[in-house]
């Protein structure tokens, strides 16, 4: 579980008078924005500099997947070999996005790509740092690039199973949750790093408007929102 808010609404404190490239458009029914964070604007809203894309939609929206594949695209290598990482507990199903999604890709070898992919578990359960091995298992295979894939945690309950996010900047591991276990990114992993994540919980203290500690809550139907996502996500790769 990674990024408590996302870049979509961490940018909301910009103004006019910052740096940031703020992109914003309606497709097929779903609405994109493009953000790209220089470092003093990044510092702002504690976020890394980089792009973000954003889509707002149901997943069953028309388009979503080839929407969401086009966007990919602009982030990842242009041909080579792509390892696809899926993060998050497998058994705990507001953090199964991740797993869901790298069972669903079909490892493949071909002219322009050659995908493979793994579900990496957590530390708490496989006693391996999870970076590390990501950043192993890339050395290993000659990744040219990386697309991890988790559930995040965001700051309006609203968006829950209704945003997905792409980004360049990696993932911090278990922000969401409070701790930092590393991150998963290009300046970690020497190679582009692609993180994809879809919003299954938020914050208890946004639905009180209280201070209630570090509680999150999630929708009673998670278990179909994170099945359909990561049929989106992973027909999107499969795409490619």
């Amino acid at each position: 579980m990674n990024d408590l808010g996302l870049a979509v609404e961490a940018t909301k404190i910009l103004t006019k008078a910052d740096g940031a490239t703020v992109k914003k458009r309606i497709t097929a029914g779903i609405k994109i924005t493009d953000v790209v964070l220089d470092e003093p604007d990044a510092k702002k809203i504690g976020k890394p500099a980089g792009r973000y894309i954003t889509l707002e939609g149901e997943p069953d929206t028309p388009q979503m997947t080839l929407i969401l594949e086009k966007a990919m695209r602009e982030l990842i290598c242009k041909s080579g070999r792509i390892f696809i990482a899926g993060l998050g507990n497998p058994d705990v199903t507001h953090d199964s996005l991740g797993a869901l999604c790298a069972r669903k890709v079909v490892p493949r070898k071909d002219r322009r790509y050659s995908v493979s992919a793994i579900e990496t578990d957590v530390a708490a359960r496989t006693g391996i740092d999870t970076a590390r091995l990501v950043k192993t298992v890339a050395n290993e295979i000659s990744a040219d690039c990386v697309i991890a894939i988790d559930a995040l945690a965001c700051e309006n309950p609203r968006r829950i199973g209704k945003t997905v996010q792409l980004s360049d900047t990696g993932f911090v591991l278990g922000s969401g949750a409070g701790s930092d276990c590393g991150e998963i990114s290009r300046g970690f992993l020497r190679i582009p790093t692609v993180a994809v994540g879809v919003p299954t919980m938020t914050a208890l203290s946004s639905l009180t408007k209280k201070h209630t500690g570090n509680f999150l809550v999630t929708a009673a139907d998670i278990d179909i929102i994170a099945e359909q996502w990561a049929e989106v996500i992973s027909d999107a790769i499969n795409g490619f």
